[in-house]
């Protein structure tokens, strides 16, 4: 048996030369120009603690194209009760892929993102971001919001936010009106409590009421929560009258169109 110069056979293996590998490790050696999934690979080798749910949405992702595929072929074959269950299956993936793509884009550009549907419809740009009510008042609103990182991959965000609906039940003057709101929110990497925010809000009543003002302002204190999916604002009204001060507890949705595209699509 042909032996190298340490006393260990060329076919084998010694067991003290034999170390644990970490992923990391095993990341970092892997050459980018011969490896087939080049971009992968790079991206992994730039941030080797975030490999995993940028892989699992991608396979997710390609699993609900298979799994669509053989629902469409169930559909037309007229085997009705097992693309019902197809069906329900491919929601469930759906629903998955949009956690595991919420979490990939967070660990990407630093904070959580506002929306991430994939492919959206036409009629997603009509859909509002986001869509909630005040549970202490009673109440509906629904908003567009925009955000603008304040730095490259950092986690404090400017949101934007018009509400171009919002029926108040305020006990002073109960109105419906308009609304554009300014927060500064800061996105915690946990998914669970995932921000939280303070801003201001100015309002537009559609109904003048006698001898009152038909614009107010307030302020607002947020915190989301599941992947910034969900958010509970605290809302205090005519700030310009501590008198008069009046607030309210709202709960929204604020990634609708994530979730109606999930429902519907």
């Amino acid at each position: 048996m042909a032996l190298d110069d340490s006393g260990c056979s060329l076919t084998s293996h010694c067991k003290n030369d034999v170390k644990p590998t970490s992923f990391k490790t095993f990341i970092s050696r892997l050459d980018v120009d011969r490896h087939k999934y080049g971009a992968l690979v790079e991206g992994l080798k730039e941030k080797p603690d975030d490999w995993l749910y940028p892989v699992l949405a991608s396979t997710i992702d390609r699993q609900y194209k298979v799994e669509q595929i053989k629902y469409n072929y169930l559909k037309d074959n007229d085997q009705l009760s097992l693309a019902d269950d197809q069906e329900v299956f491919i929601k469930t993936l759906e629903a998955v892929g949009l956690i595991a793509r919420t979490v990939a884009s967070r660990r990407d550009i630093g904070y959580w993102p506002r929306s991430t549907v994939m492919k959206p419809s036409w009629w997603m740009s009509i859909v509002p971001d986001e869509v909630g009510g005040d549970v202490r008042n009673g109440g509906i609103y629904f908003a567009y919001n925009n955000i603008k990182q304040l730095g490259t991959d950092k986690p404090v965000v400017l949101e934007t936010s018009f509400i171009p609906f919002h029926d108040l039940n305020d006990s002073i003057y109960p109105s419906e009106n308009s609304s554009l709101d300014f927060t500064l929110r800061y996105h915690r990497s946990s998914p669970g409590f995932s921000s939280f925010g303070a801003g201001v809000i100015a309002y537009a009543d559609w109904h003048k009421q006698p001898d009152v003002s038909r614009y107010s302002y307030g302020m607002t204190l947020d915190a989301g929560m599941l992947g910034d999916k969900i958010r509970v604002t605290l809302l205090y009204r005519y700030i310009d009258d501590l008198e008069e001060s009046q607030y309210s507890l709202l709960f929204g949705i604020t990634d609708f169109k994530g979730f109606s595209y999930w429902l519907f699509n």
